[in-house]
Formats: C-alpha cells, sequence, structure tokens
C-alpha cells in the first residue's frame, strides 16, 4: 500500500479492497471483528 518508489503508482485502494474482504470473511465464519488497523507501511 502506499505509494511505490520505483513506479510512482498508489496503490492504497487496497485498504479498501482488504477491508471489504476481511468483513466478508468474518461474515462467513460467523466472528466479530473487533479491531482492525491498515496502515501504508504494515498490515
Amino acid at each position: 500500500m502506499g505509494d511505490d518508489p520505483i513506479t510512482g503508482k498508489n496503490f492504497d485502494h487496497r485498504k479498501k479492497w482488504i477491508e471489504q474482504h476481511l468483513m466478508q470473511f468474518a461474515g462467513a465464519f460467523g466472528i466479530d471483528l473487533l479491531g482492525l488497523a491498515l496502515l501504508s507501511n504494515h498490515v
């Protein structure tokens, strides 16, 4: 996520993608997702 120093492309759109998938998996497995931290330099 964040900016790729080589290509200059920004990959922040992946934060929303990961969040959506985590919510989908939480619903599928019947668990509560109580905390979430997605940062540009680590997950």
